[in-house]
């Protein structure tokens, strides 16, 4: 099992599905799984779409971005920035 949360530009995480995709695909691998985070822009955003239509697709949920948050991967950069951060809009997994 794999966790993928692309870079939030709509051309990587279209190319990072495409690659999970030709993986889930490939019969001569053995069993693969993965988790996907990227932000829920909606239908507008072609991987979000694309995504939750996959035949290869077992479950998904949205949380809201009021009730979550993130760790900021930069934190160690800046002693004054706060560590965590409240997500900017809706997470899809």
């Amino acid at each position: 099992s794999f966790e993928a949360n692309p870079p939030f530009v709509p051309e990587m995480m279209d190319l990072m599905l495409s690659r999970i995709e030709a993986l889930l695909a490939d019969t001569s691998r053995a069993a693969l799984s993965f988790l996907v985070v990227i932000p829920a822009w909606g239908a507008g955003v072609r991987c979000c779409r694309d995504l939750e239509r996959s035949k290869h697709c077992r479950a998904s949920t949205r949380i809201a971005a009021a009730s979550h948050g993130f760790c900021d991967g930069a934190q160690h950069l800046d002693n004054v920035r706060d560590r965590y951060r409240p997500s900017s809009w809706d997470t899809a997994v």
